[in-house]
């Protein structure tokens, strides 16, 4: 076994002394990882360990004081702080993250993983009960529910906090309600479009987004005319288009109100945006 000297604290306090009773004196630790302590003064005199193996004095009796880290009270606690890494949590991901709007969850897989090694995972679910799982740098919940739909605000929410001698970090990741967002081309001009013409698409595609208003937005993107009109359609709870781009330029395009009732049942308005013109060739387009 091996003793290795610090001057430790001087790190946590900016002075060698605690409480002015260690002036000039290093902290040693025996590199083992059992915190047994030895105080060692400027020329070099152990006083409270000797290489021959008499016991030493335990850093959990020895108090500590700082301004600065109120929290802890034993030297320890600060060698752990010191010698431990900053944990983080590097991903916390969940598998449904969007259901379409009037379904159902039945049940969640919440899984997550952190650079080091957590004491512990605190998991707070979607019911507000907070779960105390075995520490590591990998974990996962799962969580069954029936509910239809997702409940009053249409969120699952799964709070993450991790924990180590160093510091403590948070992460959330969330089931939400979505609704899609549909474009394509059509041979009826905005007055004249329909909901089955909405939703198929043709030549075109569409996306499942989180019902916020900030989705109605769609960056550029090609779409094939085929001497048809090209419509851009989604929920009119999202708000009007403030600009049209068409080949990198600003267009005018009228639109539509439709009634669209999806595959679970639920029924919204659309707005259906759709060209002036029919378009022969393929356009890039930008919706904001």
């Amino acid at each position: 076994m091996s003793t290795e000297y610090k001057d430790v604290l001087r790190v946590f306090t900016g002075e060698s002394a605690i409480n002015g009773t260690l002036r000039n004196k290093q902290l040693g630790f025996e590199t083992d990882g059992s915190h047994r302590m030895v105080v060692k003064d400027g020329s070099g005199v152990s006083r409270y360990w000797s290489p021959d193996g008499a016991t030493g004095i335990d850093a959990s009796d020895v108090t500590y004081t700082n301004g600065d880290f109120p929290a802890i009270s034993y030297v320890d606690t600060a060698l752990d702080y010191l010698l431990t890494e900053e944990i983080s949590i590097e991903s916390l991901t969940n598998d449904i993250n969007t259901v379409e709007k009037g379904g159902s969850v039945t049940a969640v897989e919440v899984e997550w993983e952190c650079n080091v090694t957590s004491n512990k995972f605190l998991l707070e679910d979607p019911d507000n009960d907070p779960g105390i799982l075995t520490g590591g740098l990998t974990g996962s919940y799962s969580y069954n529910y029936i509910a239809d739909p997702l409940g009053p605000t249409g969120i699952y929410s799964f709070d993450l906090e991790v924990e180590n001698a160093r510091n403590t970090d948070t992460d959330i990741t969330q089931v939400t309600f979505g609704l899609y967002s549909y474009w394509g081309q059509s041979a009826q001009p905005y007055s004249s479009i329909t909901e089955s013409i909405i939703e198929a698409y043709s030549n075109g595609g569409r996306t499942l987004e989180r019902d916020t208003t900030s989705s109605k937005t769609k960056g550029t993107f090609s779409q094939a005319g085929g001497s048809n009109y090209i419509y851009y359609a989604y929920p009119a709870s999202w708000g009007t288009i403030s600009n049209i781009i068409v080949n990198g330029f600003s267009s005018t395009w009228n639109y539509s109100t439709v009634s669209v009732t999806n595959a679970e049942g639920n029924t919204e308005n659309y707005y259906a945006y759709v060209s002036p013109n029919v378009i022969a060739g393929t356009v890039t387009l930008q919706f904001s």
